[in-house]
C-alpha cells in the first residue's frame, strides 16, 4: 500500500501548487490507475479487513485517505464551499463525515467542508473499485470513459475550472 499513496503523492506533486483543482484531478486519476493496475494488491488492500489486520494496511489506508483530504482541502480553500442540495448538510450525514475524518485522522475546515470532501470520496473510490473490479470493461468501457464521467460531475459538483479536467491527461 506505500506504493499507492507514493504513486499519487508523486502525481500530485507534478502539478503546480498553485493549481489546486488539477491536483485534484491528478490525484484522481493516479488513483485510478493504480487500482487498475493493480487489482488484486487493491482488493486485497481495501476491501479485504478483518481484526488482525495489519497496522502497516490500516496506516496506509490512512495515508491516502489524509491525502486526498489535504488536496482537497486546498480546492476548498481556492474554489470555496461547493454548492450543496438545499437541505444540505444535515446532522445525519455531517455525522458520519465527522467520523471519516477522525479515522483519517485529519481536519477540513468546515463541516460543509467535511459532508462535500465524504461524499466526492465515496463516489470516486466507489467508481474506482468498481472498475477495479473489472465491471466497466464487462460493459465494454475499456478506457475509462465512466471514470472521466463521473470526474467531471465531481468537478462540476465542486465548481472547479474546466480546464483542470486536462490535468495529468
Amino acid at each position: 500500500m506505500p506504493e499507492l499513496t507514493e504513486h499519487i503523492a508523486g502525481t500530485v506533486d507534478q502539478v503546480d501548487t498553485a493549481d489546486t483543482a488539477g491536483r485534484l484531478v491528478a490525484a484522481s486519476r493516479a488513483l485510478r490507475r493504480w487500482a487498475v493496475d493493480h487489482a488484486a494488491e487493491f482488493h486485497l488492500s481495501w476491501f479485504v479487513s478483518s481484526p488482525d489486520e495489519g497496522a502497516s494496511v490500516s496506516r496506509a489506508r490512512r495515508q491516502v485517505g489524509r491525502l486526498f483530504a489535504d488536496v482537497f482541502s486546498g480546492v476548498w480553500r481556492d474554489h470555496g464551499p461547493a454548492p450543496l442540495p438545499p437541505g444540505q448538510p444535515s446532522p445525519a450525514i455531517e455525522t458520519p463525515a465527522r467520523r471519516l475524518l477522525e479515522q483519517l485522522e485529519t481536519e477540513l475546515p468546515s463541516s460543509s467542508a467535511a459532508v462535500a470532501f465524504t461524499r466526492c470520496w465515496l463516489r470516486l473510490y466507489g467508481m474506482v473499485s468498481v472498475e477495479s473490479l473489472g465491471l466497466t470493461r464487462a460493459i465494454g468501457d475499456d478506457a475509462g470513459e465512466l471514470f472521466e464521467a463521473e470526474l467531471a460531475d465531481l468537478a462540476r459538483t465542486l465548481d472547479l475550472p474546466a480546464a483542470a479536467l486536462s490535468t495529468g491527461r
